[in-house]
């Protein structure tokens, strides 16, 4: 009997490694979003068109989360009609996406840098708000590339935030393709 119990225990330290390792970050390529990452998970697709001036704009988001579901991280690609970007100084498209991110969960902006992700402009913010009656903390990088808005999220619970060295790992991972 206690041969059986020790070959069983073995047997789990053995493979604790390896559901370990079935845990990794895998590469994440999207050819017709034009865009690569790495996330935890093989993301999820939800999209959905929403009505806006001169037409309707599909979002496109991939969602992949920890298996506790403490800490999403997400990749949103959606394109304006060209003539609404042609006509629209790039800083207040930037502008609006802060401020819808920041609207859409209720939140309070916690800093805001301008950057730029290969000589597209973007921003990088951080703020605290809710979901489903939860406080979150989210970090969020949005880019313009021509007439398509990136926007990389991590969001996490308040009192759970992801370590700085995995939120890092996701947001460095964001590449864009080369545009057809």
């Amino acid at each position: 009997m206690r041969l059986n119990q020790y070959c069983r225990m073995l047997f789990l330290i053995v493979m604790l490694p390896v559901s370990v390792q079935a845990q990794e970050w895998q590469k994440y390529t999207n050819k017709e979003g034009q865009f690569s990452v790495n996330m935890p998970t093989q993301p999820q697709l939800q999209s959905f068109t929403q009505p806006i001036v001169g037409g309707k704009m599909a979002y496109n988001f991939y969602i992949s989360e920890l298996e506790n579901g403490d800490q999403v991280f997400m990749i949103s690609r959606n394109d304006y009609p060209e003539k609404n970007v042609a006509s629209t100084d790039p800083q207040v498209l930037l502008d609006a996406c802060v401020k819808g991110a920041v609207k859409s969960r209720q939140g309070k902006l916690i800093s805001e840098e301008k950057v730029n992700l290969k000589g597209h402009p973007g921003r990088k913010i951080s703020f605290s708000g809710k979901a489903d009656g939860m406080d979150l903390i989210v970090w969020h990088e949005c880019y313009l590339v021509k007439n398509r808005l990136y926007q990389v999220m991590v969001m996490s619970k308040k009192e759970n935030p992801p370590v700085e060295k995995t939120r890092d790992r996701f947001f460095d991972s964001f590449e864009l393709l080369k545009r057809k």
